[in-house]
């Protein structure tokens, strides 16, 4: 028994012949849509957030759909080429958005800015963490601000001054 899984070509992945298919049981999973997407997100950080001030709870429909947008335009701006082979994004970078705001604490994101910031810093961790070069920095910082004005109604140099993002850790907690 052999058990395989490829993507589909594109990004550095090849096409495999079709011999060497026929030998095997292809079975294939397309990409989930948004409103799937924002089912399962979003009813994981809802449920987190129930404990939260009730100023924070509403803010969890808002991160679902400004992370799944910021996926979207990440995505689409910054495409692998041959010197920026790692620039390949996948559902797993929302889950890791996703992974970092679920580590939320109702005592220390006690406000809508402070959850905002927590999730500033998880997008910079995800996303902008990967790029090489201050342009592609640059370009996601401006995604950023896109997003926080549509989506938050907040301005990044209302949360971020000086355009210095947010930083968490848990130094203090091995």
């Amino acid at each position: 028994l052999l058990v395989s899984a490829m993507g589909p070509p594109g990004g550095g992945r090849m096409v495999i012949s079709r011999r060497l298919q026929s030998r095997f049981n292809l079975i294939n999973m397309t990409f989930p849509q948004e409103s799937q997407i924002k089912r399962i997100f979003g009813s994981m950080i809802n449920q987190k957030l129930q404990d939260f001030e009730e100023e924070v709870k509403p803010v969890g429909n808002i991160m679902t759909q400004a992370t799944i947008e910021m996926y979207q335009a990440v995505v689409q701006r910054f495409l692998p080429t041959p010197t920026r082979i790692h620039y390949l994004f996948n559902l797993r970078d929302i889950s890791r958005v996703f992974q970092g705001l679920l580590r939320a604490h109702k005592d220390f994101h006690d406000t809508k800015t402070a959850m905002t910031r927590l999730w500033i810093h998880e997008c910079f961790r995800v996303f902008s963490d990967r790029l090489i070069d201050h342009k592609d920095v640059q370009s996601f910082i401006d995604t950023l601000a896109e997003k926080l004005g549509m989506i938050f109604d907040q301005t990044y140099h209302n949360i971020c001054h000086n355009r210095v993002p947010p930083l968490f850790g848990d130094f203090m907690h091995p």
